[in-house]
């Protein structure tokens, strides 16, 4: 299928086992089934602004939509209905880093922009934070540990750099550089042990951050084990 993406911000992308999500700069998104690629869903209006980044939680229910209107919506969805608003969360800057806790229900990590600089992780159920971080810096992309004690977070132009929160008392336990520019986007290896990073000096990084040998990990938190650069 061929998707038109609209003229006005980057297109963002998420995957939800055979689901793939599109938002697009028009505030609509797209879904469509890899197992169908030519079969795509009408798009839905999530917001007036642009869309910045998107979510999904462990269960495929709900759907985290980040804008550059300053605000997160929680769109509840089913194969049979149109998706609705359950929930909007304003902040002072544009959010495009979000992220569910893949362990515990309800729980989502959302960062801010240049004139907000937080990381607030929500619990939905109750409608209240456990977290609120002021990073100091602009949110471009987030990722909770293995075991969901720890955040990754990545920064933006004044700050390119990766930093590792305990959230047990909200420190900043380590940061990684490397990059010289925004980083762009982050993810996460399939076993859960590597960080992969992007930014906008064209370069991608491979960090091992989750070391299953926690002694040796620390000396391996300074530098990445992988670096390729002029990627374009």
């Amino acid at each position: 299928a061929v998707v038109s993406t609209q003229s006005t911000g980057d297109p963002v992308l998420v995957r939800d086992n055979n689901l793939v999500s599109l938002g697009r700069g028009d505030g609509t998104i797209l879904h469509w089934d890899i197992r169908t690629p030519h079969t795509l869903s009408r798009p839905f209006n999530a917001t007036s602004g642009i869309i910045c980044g998107l979510d999904w939680d462990r269960d495929g229910d709900n759907l985290a939509v980040g804008c550059n209107d300053n605000k997160v919506q929680i769109f509840r969805t089913s194969t049979s209905t149109r998706s609705s608003e359950t929930l909007t969360m304003v902040y002072q800057s544009a959010v495009k880093a979000l992220a569910w806790n893949p362990l515990q229900r309800g729980i989502l990590a959302t960062g801010s922009g240049q004139n907000d600089q937080r990381v607030v992780v929500w619990d939905l159920i109750s409608g209240n934070y456990k977290n609120c971080i002021d990073t100091k810096s602009q949110v471009t992309g987030l990722l909770w540990s293995p075991s969901c004690n720890q955040l990754i977070t990545s920064h933006g132009h004044f700050d390119p750099n990766l930093r590792l929160w305990e959230l047990k008392n909200n420190s900043n336990t380590a940061k990684l550089s490397g990059h010289s520019n925004m980083i762009v986007s982050i993810a996460r290896s399939p076993i859960n042990d590597h960080v992969i990073s992007l930014s906008a000096d064209e370069s991608l990084r491979v960090w091992n951050i989750f070391a299953r040998n926690n002694a040796s990990n620390k000396s391996r938190l300074s530098s990445s084990l992988l670096s390729l650069d002029k990627i374009r």
